[in-house]
Parts: structure tokens; C-alpha cells; sequence
């Protein structure tokens, strides 16, 4: 059963990487993020080339917009949930 358009989680990777560097590379307001650019593309090289194994790993819960907002935190300061409505990947 295929779970998108990727058929790993290695190329789910290396297109999201390849994606991140060229949002960097084109848009003006991640500029402070370039110099992170040829670290970036060393990850994708490893990626592409098979160097790193993450397709072995268990499927775990994502949230993409993981921070303090969306935490779910008790008033002795434990935190005990996360609004996972809409950011969430199976990864």
C-alpha cells in the first residue's frame, strides 16, 4: 500500500530538504538562513546516495508546527497535550 506520492521515506526527505533550500535561496525574508544552505544540500547529498538509513525506523506522529502555542500545558506547569487539529504527518 503506498502512503502519497513518495515511495520512501528517504525521498520523502530529499524533496523536502530540496524544497527548503530553494525557498531559502529565492525568498528575501529567509536570507538569514542561507549560510546554512551548503549544510542543507550535504544532508540531501546523504540522503540521495543511501549514506544515511531512515527508512528503517518506526511510523511515528509529526506536528509541523510543534512551539509553546500549541501546547496543552496544566497549572503546576506539566505539560499534558498538543493541538494537533491541523499540522500533524504521519511520517
Amino acid at each position: 500500500m503506498q502512503g502519497g506520492p513518495f515511495l520512501s521515506v528517504g525521498q520523502f526527505l530529499t524533496h523536502h530538504v530540496g524544497q527548503a533550500v530553494h525557498k531559502v535561496n529565492t525568498e528575501s525574508r529567509y536570507s538569514g538562513l542561507r549560510a546554512l544552505v551548503p549544510r542543507a544540500c550535504a544532508v540531501q547529498q546523504r540522503l540521495e546516495s543511501g549514506l544515511v538509513d531512515v527508512d528503517s525506523g518506526p511510523i511515528v506522529l509529526f506536528h509541523g508546527d510543534f512551539s509553546n502555542r500549541n501546547m496543552l500545558v496544566t497549572m503546576d506547569g506539566q505539560v499534558c497535550g498538543a493541538d494537533v487539529c491541523e499540522e500533524v504527518m504521519l511520517c
